[in-house]
């Protein structure tokens, strides 16, 4: 891929998809399990979320659940290739490339 990824500095699609889900939280509601009473407080500063990757609606799940906070996800870098639409979509969720043979 010879096109650099440039950060998103804006939230309005991040924010129009996580309005517009949020009915779907009613119907499947995620389950949510907590190490100890101390990890139910919200969540400050810097923080590592990992879920058991189930399904492709997983991040949407992570954005509903804790909505408190914006989230940016980690995908693998073949994800940003191809089309130049993909390639935006997945720019406006801010996902973070990783490059999984390296």
């Amino acid at each position: 891929m010879s096109e650099e990824i440039k950060p998103v500095n804006n939230y309005i699609f991040y924010d129009f998809v996580r309005i517009t889900a949020s009915p779907g939280l009613l119907v499947a509601r995620p389950k949510l399990v907590y190490e100890s009473e101390k990890a139910k407080e919200k969540l400050r500063g810097g923080v590592l979320l990992i879920s058991n990757h189930a399904g492709f609606f997983d991040p949407v799940h992570l954005m509903l659940s804790i909505r408190y906070r914006r989230h940016h996800f980690v995908c693998i870098k073949d994800f940003f290739e191809g089309s130049k639409l993909k390639r935006w979509l997945f720019r406006q969720f801010h996902c973070i490339p990783i490059d999984s043979d390296n």
